[in-house]
């Protein structure tokens, strides 16, 4: 008679396959489906369900759909940035970052795609800005990215050796022997989406990374909860044209679809009015464990899910929240 632990581990193997092969021939697909953008309807097609979530609501980090927990307002609101901390290369994308949104039509001849994702890259600049230099007042100094539990991807880790803000969960540096799958990545694209559809930079991206950790020896026996096998949730930030961003979650649910959450779409036009506070709460958010997030029924989140996909229009704002005070970086580093 089998004992539970053999149970267990024929379990996690089947998990494994299964997973490996939906990846598998989700990246094939993309391979001989390539294009800008991919709808609901194809979506399915490919064995993925996609749902959106509202960041923004109070109720969604407490419930099973939330695979990251975001920093709380309340913490957040304990950090700030100290200008006089900032140097020029910092300065060109906090202070003047308004004033950077034209930079790219400068270049000669620059395509539209161009300036589209030189954009976006300013966004994720302005954020890095933002995570390195925010810090708490008083006695004890404390910077965001020091207390964040990501850390760089290494680049022997098998992903791409220029990948931006590439990151791996590493709460516990004097435990390194329990695994931790959960990613971390930022991705820049040219391309701008449209409602209820995933760009192909977001589902490639989100694709390579859980096929990269299902290929790492060092995950084979992942399990950080008993007798169930923990897949990589991979938590990506969004920034593409015009200049605005998004969030996303995804994971493989038990039978081997890759549901995919997505928020609302926000613009970084303007400094003051920019969602930076919501993205630096992600920027420090703690990947959630158990079976009960791996293998949640959609049922059971309707009430935090529920949210209805809205793109911006020009000049408006009701997608974002006013950002609290933020900030560290020098030119080289953004």
């Amino acid at each position: 008679m089998a004992s539970a632990a053999d149970n267990q581990k024929l379990e996690r193997d089947l998990l494994r396959n299964k997973y490996k092969e939906a990846i598998s021939d989700l990246i094939k697909a993309l391979d001989s489906q390539a294009k800008a953008g991919y709808g609901y309807g194809e979506l399915t097609g490919l064995g993925i369900s996609l749902r959106s979530f509202d960041p923004d609501n109070e109720k969604f980090p407490d419930s099973t759909a939330c695979l990251f927990r975001p920093m709380s307002s309340e913490e957040f609101e304990n950090y700030s940035i100290d200008k006089s901390d900032l140097d020029r290369g910092a300065i060109d994308y906090y202070v003047d970052f308004d004033k950077t949104y034209d930079a790219p039509k400068r270049v000669k001849n620059a395509s539209h795609s161009y300036t589209m994702r030189e954009r976006a890259f300013q966004i994720y600049r302005h954020l890095q800005v933002c995570y390195l230099y925010c810090k708490t007042g008083g006695r004890e100094t404390e910077f965001l990215d020091e207390i964040s539990g990501w850390s760089q991807i290494k680049h022997d880790n098998s992903f791409l050796i220029n990948g931006e803000r590439l990151m791996e969960w590493q709460e516990d540096y004097d435990d390194p022997e329990t695994l931790r799958p959960h990613i971390m990545l930022t991705i820049c694209t040219g391309a701008e989406p449209k409602d209820n559809e995933l760009l192909f930079s977001e589902l490639g991206s989100i694709a390579q990374a859980i096929e990269n950790r299902l290929q790492q020896k060092e995950f084979e026996k992942t399990s950080l909860f008993p007798g169930y096998f923990t897949i990589s949730s991979v938590l990506a930030i969004s920034l593409f044209g015009p200049r605005h961003g998004r969030l996303l979650q995804a994971h493989f649910n038990k039978s081997g679809m890759l549901k995919v959450l997505v928020s609302p779409i926000y613009k970084f036009l303007r400094r003051d009015d920019a969602p930076s506070e919501l993205f630096l709460r992600y920027y420090t958010s703690v990947p959630q464990d158990g079976p009960e997030y791996q293998f949640y029924s959609d049922e059971e989140d309707t009430s935090a899910q529920h949210h209805q996909y809205v793109s911006p229009s020009p000049g408006s704002n009701i997608e974002n929240i006013p950002p609290n005070k933020v900030h560290r970086p020098s030119s080289e580093e953004a």
